[in-house]
Formats: structure tokens, sequence, C-alpha cells
């Protein structure tokens, strides 16, 4: 079982955002 830091989820969110922004 692995565990994320909130810094790392944030980053991830943070990612995830852009590549929705850069699709829509």
């Amino acid at each position: 079982m692995w565990l994320l830091t909130a810094g790392e989820l944030l980053e991830k969110g943070s990612k995830l955002d852009s590549e929705n922004e850069k699709a829509a």
C-alpha cells in the first residue's frame, strides 16, 4: 500500500487541471 503526501496530491491535481484545460 502506498501513500501520497498533500504536496504530491496537489501537484498531480494541478497537472490534471492543466491537461484538462489544454484538451478543452
